[in-house]
């Protein structure tokens, strides 16, 4: 039988809010956000309705958010009743 120590968990590699690895972070959402900012550039560029569907598209995410919210509770709840449990 092992004997689990605190502090253990992370075998000599340091915690994920160290400062080398939130620096790191840090870089890589920076140049996300900057190619993600010059592709918006170049596709608006490119499709005249690119601005309508980037103004919709926040609709149709949260429509689907809430179809697999639905989707995922009505799993449960036969879940729930297949146990007996409501």
């Amino acid at each position: 039988m092992s004997v689990k120590i605190a502090g253990s968990f992370w075998h000599g590699r340091e915690p994920i809010g160290s400062y080398v690895q939130l620096h790191t972070w840090a870089k890589l959402v920076a140049r996300i956000g900057l190619f993600a900012a010059i592709g918006v550039k170049q596709a608006s560029k490119r499709f005249a309705g690119f601005g309508t569907f980037a103004r919709r598209a926040p609709y149709g995410s949260s429509a689907l958010i809430i179809l697999v919210g639905l989707y995922v509770g009505y799993h449960g709840l036969q879940s729930l009743h297949a146990a007996g449990v409501v």
